[in-house]
């Protein structure tokens, strides 16, 4: 995580935001997988 967030300040285009953004929004999507499949 911390990685991604050095490359944003180092790169702070809005397209690598764009791409960070998605990448962050695909793992927290993961996570409730995870908590999804231990609720059942």
């Amino acid at each position: 995580m911390l990685q991604f967030t050095e490359i944003v300040l180092m790169h702070p285009t809005q397209e690598i935001q764009s791409h960070v953004i998605i990448f962050l929004k695909a793992i927290r999507n993961k996570q409730r997988m995870k908590d999804v499949r231990l609720q059942i």
